[in-house]
């Protein structure tokens, strides 16, 4: 192709096509998991006078951002690119930087100015060094009242910027009260009931652990088992995790040096001894999501012998067994079950089907549905077939969807529908509830609306770990 035939286009499109004439999506749209799909590739061209500049979706050779950031950056939607003059790369420094475009924390007119001592005994939090009293929001808290209730009388900055949305901080701006006096922060000591706590067992909701990768056991072609020993416990030492709840993971990453957090629900057994196991599925950087996960990426740069840091436990669900759930605060029981998870969602969901199934008091019927990409991602698989056989088939109900099938595959293709949601969970009732766990966009797009289109009362009846 002559160079001179590309002077009037400003983008290259590039499409796959397989023998069967079968052709790669033009658009990029989540598969049952939410994940996105291979959409066409494309290159958009920058002209400067006579030169063309071609631009890669993420960064190549000497180019300083992919035109992907570029239009995350200016505000527009990279999924639905429009190519032209305004999709120039810039330098980085024409992009506005995370202080430039960071959500404001202040409500306007709060000038109250408050010490450390005032912080811990009004239960506020500070972060960034304003403080706030989110009294009125307990019962609404995604994360329910205890992750609130935590960081009470303390600087709850880490945790709040690593795993909250701009939204979740616009939200924050309306509890803020004042100011943390800046003196008042340097003499403060940790309470004393925390540095004298000698728990039974590892966690600690207050403290950061250490502990020490010790083993990676790949799983399937992007997923992987990390087991931490304990820090410097004994092998009786027990993680001390209740059923339902989660742990924050913490680590600074190898290559931007940046620190990540984010919650996890660990596969170790929850009587198991001296170390915690992760199942994570990496989501390295491709041309759908060009950065990567930026926790998942982490993980993959740990070696045996390296070290992150936990605490918890946190949550709002906890299964007692037999029925008995303590949720927001509030006691209920149920006789029936149902579970949604997509990809790796399966870890708080197969916390409670052990706890069902090896009890064999326990009567609770069990509705799953495991929603993932192809067989091969489908985790635990081996385990659940397990649970489902000790348990019955009639009592533990498993049902699966793909978006590529098997030849002979005999259950659902495609997303989860209306029509799944009712012939694979149970009916709505005050003795039943509903557990859900996977990719944000299929919780909130398909799940959620879903359950409501059924008749489930989703603030009262469904759990989103």
């Amino acid at each position: 192709m002559a160079l001179s035939s590309l002077t009037n286009a400003d983008s290259i499109y590039v499409r796959a096509m397989d023998e069967a004439m079968n052709t790669q999506p033009r658009d990029m749209y989540p598969n049952p998991t939410s994940m996105m799909n291979n959409w066409w590739f494309r290159i958009a061209i920058n002209k400067t006078g006579s030169e063309l500049q071609f631009v890669h979706p993420a960064p190549v050779g000497k180019i300083a951002l992919g035109w992907m950031e570029t239009m995350k950056a200016e505000g527009r939607d990279f999924l639905r690119p429009v190519f032209g003059s305004s999709s120039n790369v810039r330098e980085l420094s024409d992009i506005p930087s995370a202080a430039d475009t960071e959500v404001a924390l202040t409500k306007e007119g709060v000038s109250r100015r408050i010490s450390f001592s005032e912080l811990r005994a009004k239960h506020c939090f500070a972060v960034k060094g304003e403080v706030y009293d989110a009294t009125p929001y307990l019962d609404e808290h995604p994360g329910g009242a205890e992750s609130i209730l935590l960081v009470a009388g303390d600087d709850a900055t880490d945790d709040f910027v690593a795993i909250h949305s701009a939204d979740a901080k616009h939200k924050l701006r309306q509890f803020h009260v004042g100011t943390l006096i800046p003196s008042s922060t340097k003499t403060r000591a940790m309470p004393p009931e925390i540095v004298s706590h000698e728990p039974t067992s590892f966690l600690n909701p207050k403290i950061w652990k250490v502990v020490r990768l010790v083993k990676v056991q790949r799983v399937n072609h992007d997923t992987f088992l990390y087991q931490f020993s304990l820090g410097k416990s004994t092998d009786t030492q027990l993680l001390g995790l209740p059923i339902g709840h989660h742990v924050f993971v913490r680590l600074r990453r190898k290559d931007t040096r940046e620190i990540v957090q984010r919650a996890y629900t660990p596969v170790s057994q929850r009587d198991t001894a001296g170390h915690i196991d992760f199942l994570v599925k990496l989501y390295l950087p491709c041309e759908s999501l060009p950065l990567g996960g930026k926790m998942t990426t982490g993980f993959s740069q740990l070696e045996v012998g390296d070290e992150i840091e936990i605490k918890g436990p946190l949550g709002a669900f906890t299964w007692q067994g037999r029925g008995s759930v303590i949720w927001k605060g509030t006691h209920r029981t149920v006789r029936e079950i149902g579970m949604i998870c997509g990809g790796s969602g399966i870890t708080p969901i197969l916390q409670v089907l052990r706890s069902i199934v090896h009890d064999r008091a326990d009567e609770t019927r069990v509705w799953l549905i495991d929603a993932n990409k192809t067989d091969a991602d489908i985790l635990c698989l081996e385990e659940l077939s397990e649970l489902q056989r000790l348990r019955g088939a009639e009592r533990l109900r498993i049902h699966h969807t793909l978006s590529v099938t098997p030849e002979g595959w005999e259950y659902s293709t495609g997303r989860i529908t209306n029509t799944m949601l009712i012939e694979h969970l149970p009916r709505p009732s005050q003795d039943a509830m509903i557990l859900a766990c996977g990719p944000q966009a299929m919780i909130t797009e398909t799940v959620k609306p879903g359950l409501q289109r059924c008749g489930w009362d989703t603030d009262q009846m469904l759990v989103i770990f």
